[in-house]
């Protein structure tokens, strides 16, 4: 998997450690992408709950994948597992917490919407 634009960005033009949170983490590979950048911290978030596409036998396998590939990660002491919903989540953070978010969560145009909001 490539890195993605957005963190391409990141990473060429920041030179200061940063605190990031991806929601919506799967099967955990953009995730270990992001652990490449300089961090001071990383939010994983993913409720890991069945929804539309997935059941949630489906769901439990991909965090079964997602938190050993993770886990075995050298940065990965920087990184939190944050297993509820965006919008639960981010009543853990103040506003202009994250230097950086990436979001990859609910795909649906009101799922994505609220992840934005959140």
């Amino acid at each position: 998997m490539e890195d993605r634009s957005s963190m391409v960005y990141v990473r060429d033009n920041t030179d200061r450690p940063l605190t990031v949170i991806e929601v919506g983490v799967w099967h955990g590979d953009n995730a270990r992408h992001l652990m490449e950048l300089n961090l001071d911290r990383l939010f994983l978030v993913d409720p890991y709950k069945a929804y539309k596409r997935h059941n949630q036998d489906e769901v439990n396998c991909a965090m079964a994948v997602a938190l050993p590939k993770i886990a075995s990660h050298p940065n990965a002491y920087k990184t939190s597992f944050i297993r509820m919903d965006s919008v639960s989540a981010s009543e853990f953070f103040e506003d202009e917490y994250f230097d950086y978010v990436y979001i990859d969560g609910d795909h649906s145009f009101d799922g994505a919407l609220r992840d934005i909001n959140a």
